[in-house]
């Protein structure tokens, strides 16, 4: 990878908000393999794509998620050994209950 792509591809992860995919590639117009990329970056470890989740590559735990309508998305911070330390839904799936119900600890005010 050379110097100036890897720093474009860095920036991006350090700029980049949920909803990650829609914003890859309507923003920055990545690949599926560069959103990985990136995916991988901000999470601080390989991740893959399976189910429409982003997965953690050495255990499969759940990462992110985010509706192929862009209606919504899930964001979890897991530490290495796949404990959830933090889940966060966008406002979008907040208002809608049966979203909302699949999280019922996330405060939906």
């Amino acid at each position: 990878m050379n110097i100036k792509y890897k720093k474009y591809i860095e920036y991006i992860a350090r700029d980049i908000k949920p909803p990650y995919i829609h914003n890859m590639v309507n923003q920055y117009n990545l690949n599926e393999d560069e959103v990985i990329h990136v995916l991988s970056i901000i999470y601080d470890r390989p991740v893959y794509e399976k189910d429409y989740w982003i997965r953690d590559y050495n255990n499969g735990y759940k990462l992110y998620h985010e509706s192929s309508n862009e209606e919504y998305w899930v964001r979890m911070e897991r530490d290495k050994i796949g404990k959830l330390m933090m889940r966060e839904i966008s406002p979008a799936a907040r208002e809608n209950s049966s979203i909302s119900a699949l999280y019922p600890e996330i405060d939906n005010r």
